[in-house]
């Protein structure tokens, strides 16, 4: 069988051969005298697991997907600006430890930069005496924003300091804020249910403490139904979560409630 894999970032690799074996072997194993069949059968199995292993499946996080999004490869510190708190990174400033998809504590992917391209201008941390809950994504001309795991809204509107926001439930006490939209996608509302990389809207520069036009993106934790809703939530940094690594969660969980 002819395929190809596909790089985390949505591109094809050379294509290879998979030879499924069962069907070959399982006829020729008639023709073997009858000591030689366990054997045989041993190594029929090995090689139908390597077989399985290579075979592209559904369960990675490119199969969780919006159909037409394709994850940010790598992430560059902001050319000419000076990045608070900014990750490690080279001598081009590509972050060194970035990877497409991050993993959150049960195993789920999370998109780590939930845009189609951009750079980061603001890390996670204290930034000028006060508390940067969540990292700056900056793209000129301003593009889409996307979901950056399976959700459903909990909050859509605007506000006077983080302008026009949404708010992602991802389930089991994980959420993530999308903030100084300049517009929001059609069609969405509370309660509307997204797929990883769906498009929330268009990044842009409303509400108040903009540097620009950027996304500001916050990965939070907690619970949510207090009096104070997403700000009683504790913000992670998403660039310090470790990788995603295929087979640890197999499909992606949208919240039932």
């Amino acid at each position: 069988m002819l395929y190809a894999h596909r790089r985390a970032g949505g591109g094809l690799t050379q294509p290879h051969i998979a030879i499924c074996p069962a069907p070959l072997y399982l006829a020729g194993m008639k023709t073997l005298r009858p000591p030689l069949r366990p054997l045989f059968a041993l190594l029929l199995i090995g090689l139908s697991a390597c077989a399985s292993q290579d075979e592209p499946g559904t369960k990675g996080p490119l199969a969780l997907l919006a159909p037409g999004y394709q994850p940010l490869e790598s992430l560059s510190l902001c050319r000419g600006i000076p990045v608070s708190n900014a990750p490690r990174h080279d001598t081009e400033r590509r972050l060194l430890d970035y990877t497409p998809f991050a993993a959150l504590s049960d195993g789920r992917p999370i998109l780590r930069a939930p845009v189609s391209d951009a750079c980061l201008s603001s890390g996670f941390g204290i930034r000028g005496g006060r508390e940067h809950k969540g990292i700056d994504l900056h793209q000129r001309p301003a593009g889409p924003v996307v979901a950056a795991a399976a959700g459903r809204i909990r909050e859509i509107h605007r506000r006077d300091d983080f302008g026009l926001q949404i708010i992602l439930d991802h389930g089991k006490g994980v959420f993530t804020r999308y903030a100084h939209l300049a517009s929001f996608a059609p069609d969405l509302r509370v309660g509307s249910v997204v797929k990883m990389g769906q498009e929330l809207g268009i990044m842009g520069r409303s509400g108040q403490f903009t540097r620009g036009v950027h996304l500001h993106f916050e990965l939070l934790k907690g619970r949510y139904d207090t009096p104070y809703k997403s700000f009683g939530l504790t913000a992670h940094s998403v660039l310090a979560l470790p990788a995603y690594r295929l087979g640890s969660q197999p499909n992606g969980a949208t919240p039932s409630g």
